[in-house]
């Protein structure tokens, strides 16, 4: 005797094998092996060892150079103090910059600040406000004196600096 499968069941199997027959057959191909190349290494041989790369430079000074030209603490320690200027402009800066030290001669003063990070701080803020009545502010880099820092700042003024 035989047994009989039923249609269904048939049916059932013959979609299920063709199905995995047809999915096999979808599965992308590998992909291939890349190609082998070698890197070419160079050979050691012997040569002069290279040179460092040139650094850039500045041209030399003509003749004369810069001899002009001074630094503003030279600029002020040449200038000639003039007594009725001075006493006005200092009482200015000093008023803008209490517990500063100033010394004005003619055109320029010298203020200098000393302190810690946050004095010094307060102090250049309010140096700030001299660029009201000066020509010019040039500042010094601060150095450490006597575990303070002391910064200089050379302040022009274009005369005459009246009283207010």
């Amino acid at each position: 005797m035989t047994a009989r499968v039923p249609a269904a069941t048939l049916v059932a199997m013959v979609v299920t094998l063709t199905a995995c027959r047809d999915a096999n057959s979808r599965a992308p191909a590998p992909a291939p092996a890349p190609p082998s190349v070698e890197t070419p290494r160079p050979t050691p041989t012997a040569s002069a060892p290279t040179a460092a790369p040139l650094r850039p430079t500045l041209p030399e000074p003509a003749a004369g150079g810069d001899a002009g030209v001074q630094s503003p603490a030279e600029a002020f320690a040449a200038e000639p103090i003039d007594r009725t200027w001075n006493t006005v402009a200092e009482q200015r800066v000093r008023a803008k910059l209490p517990g500063a030290k100033v010394a004005c001669h003619q055109t320029l003063c010298e203020v200098t600040l000393a302190g810690d990070d946050a004095a010094l701080a307060r102090d250049l803020d309010r140096m700030n406000e001299l660029r009201e009545l000066a020509q010019s502010v040039v500042l010094t880099a601060p150095v450490e004196q006597d575990g303070r820092h002391v910064l200089r700042g050379y302040v022009r003024f274009d005369r005459p600096v009246e009283d207010d």
